[in-house]
Order: C-alpha cells, then structure tokens, then sequence
C-alpha cells in the first residue's frame, strides 16, 4: 500500500512536468474545518480500536501550477484530534503541525489530489482516573501519513473538501505495541 501511494504521487508529478503548456500561475488560500479519526492500537497480536475524538484543523496553502490542469499544493495546518477507550477512563488529545505535500489534478471546478503528510508532534496530554499528563514522552515527535482527497470550487474563491489521512507508521515510542491514527477531514477553503 505505502509502495502504491508513493508511485502514484510520482507518477503525478512526471506527468506533470512533461505536459506541453505548464502554466507557472500560484495562488494562495485558507482553510478550516473537522477531524474525525480512527485510532487502534496494536498489542500482543490483539488490535484494541478507539472511539475517535472530533477536533479541528486551520491553516493556508499556496497552490502552483506545474501543467495544464495539473498543480502542487503545499499546505501548513495545525491539527487537533483525539481518541478515548469505549469506557471513557482514558483519554488522548494530539496537537500536529502537518505539512501535507500533495499533486493535484484539477479538473473543472473539482481538484483530486494525493500526497505525503509530514506531521510535527506540538502536544499530547493523556487523561487516566481523572489526572491529566503531559504524554509527548510517549509519542513519537513526527508521524508521516498518507493523503488521498477532493475538493469542489466555486467562482467566488470558495471552496469545500474532503480528505482522508493514512497513517503510515506507528506514533507510539515504545515498539512493544503500534498506535496509528486515521483521519477523516471535512473543510471549507477560501483561495485569495
């Protein structure tokens, strides 16, 4: 799956830079919307599955055209998202700074788009028995994701998206278990 992602992204960007009329047109926006994740953790053979925690991302891109229809899309998104066991006695809460690099086909007013997320570990509080730590002891400082999503625009610069995080490694320091989280996102974009 991580070799498919990858020569994928790839092949966008081959295709990209051999089509006959690049255009070099760059522009930038905001976004904002929700997160909805999935976490599991993996421990003696055994996959324990979370209740995802709804949070938050807002952040801006640039957008720059490589060839006709075809565009890079860098992005800088703070995160927040959680997970909490089925009975509620613990609960996780992460902070990222992501840094999605995505190749995008554009294609009317929709845009397709995949590639590599980097995320930056910025927080990480664990809640047990009613006390709250700081858990970034624990949790790896990066976490690198995988990004499939679309988007639609209207004329007026307005936007709205849907995407799906793929989490690629685990983000839990101690190699005795795997913690991987999966997110779901739903937003509004506005390009200037």
């Amino acid at each position: 799956m991580k070799r498919f992602f990858f020569v994928s992204v790839a092949a966008l960007f081959v295709l990209g830079a051999q089509a006959q009329k690049p255009a070099q047109q760059v522009g930038f926006g905001v976004k904002a919307g929700l997160n909805f994740p999935d976490a599991k953790l993996k421990a003696s053979g055994r996959t324990f599955k979370g209740t995802g925690i709804i949070g938050f991302h807002i952040g801006g891109f640039a957008e720059l055209d490589v060839a006709e229809n075809i565009s890079f899309q860098p992005e800088l998104l703070f995160s927040n998202f959680g997970a909490k066991t089925p009975d509620g006695n613990t609960k996780t809460t992460l902070n990222y700074i992501n840094i999605p690099l995505l190749a995008k086909y554009n294609y009317n007013n929709f845009g397709f788009y995949i590639g590599p997320q980097l995320g930056l570990l910025a927080a990480a509080k664990l809640k047990f028995a009613g006390e709250t730590r700081d858990a970034k002891k624990d949790i790896k400082s990066t976490d690198l994701s995988g990004i499939l999503g679309a988007e639609y625009r209207l004329e007026s610069g307005l936007g709205f998206s849907a995407r799906y995080a793929l989490s690629m490694t685990s983000i839990a320091k101690n190699k005795s278990y795997k913690e991987n989280h999966n997110v779901f996102q739903i937003g509004a974009l506005y390009r200037l």
